[in-house]
């Protein structure tokens, strides 16, 4: 069984006219003991788009052989009721911490494996997310963007199950948090950026025409002497 809980008035807004809404969503199996998971979450007000916890402290369970916790739920609700100024500020570290460029951001969401997800060609389903979330604005995507980019492309361009789909948004999550802290984007983007050079120099197939350009200039932007020789 799953079900989300809304709290009305408990909200976030981390950037002007982007508000979201902080709810709860609890899932649950029976096999003589209850296993529960509550997964403190949130949703756009301005788009369908689905997000889930990127905090690990946020996020309760237990399995099948504990006896029924009743205190839990408590727990995950207090979490929800003191922990909005946590998620604004975790978000709005996220749009002050930006990728290079649209490429790199997109190499980001490669690397997180979103790819899976789509039937149809996920590169430019993602560029087009991306192009989306920035609009008109000429700065080089945030975390934030990149994010919203990956969940806008999941809800709008992959056929999924529910399960499937927390999965995914799971995955995009990683960009807002890993060990517990929002990722600093330079050593982030070089991580990304080597793993990538080394499958292109192991003969990968481009992700899309002129990928291996743009990997050369982000080299130099990290000022890395990689190269994709060979």
């Amino acid at each position: 069984m799953s079900a989300y809980i809304d709290f009305d008035g408990i909200e976030a807004a981390p950037t002007d006219d982007d508000v979201i809404d902080l709810g709860l969503k609890i899932r649950t199996g029976h096999t003589g003991f209850h296993g529960l998971k509550y997964d403190v979450g949130a949703v756009r007000q301005v788009c369908t788009n689905g997000m889930v916890a990127f905090d690990s402290d946020l996020q309760l369970e237990q399995t099948h052989q504990e006896p029924l916790q009743y205190g839990m739920a408590r727990q995950a609700v207090d979490a929800i009721v003191d922990g909005a100024d946590l998620v604004e500020q975790r978000l709005q570290t996220a749009a002050d911490r930006s990728f290079h460029s649209t490429d790199e951001a997109l190499l980001g969401l490669m690397d997180l494996g979103l790819d899976a997800y789509f039937e149809d060609d996920a590169v430019s389903l993602l560029r087009e997310s991306l192009e989306t979330e920035l609009e008109e604005a000429q700065d080089a995507p945030t975390l934030y963007d990149t994010y919203n980019a990956a969940t806008r492309a999941l809800t709008h361009h992959a056929e999924l199950s529910p399960t499937r789909r927390d999965d995914a948004l799971e995955q995009a999550a990683r960009l807002l948090d890993q060990h517990g802290q929002v990722p600093d984007p330079e050593p982030y983007a070089q991580d990304i950026l080597e793993r990538r050079i080394d499958a292109v120099t192991d003969d990968a197939e481009p992700y899309w025409e002129g990928e291996e350009e743009a990997l050369q200039e982000l080299t130099t932007v990290h000022g890395d002497d990689a190269n994709l020789a060979g």
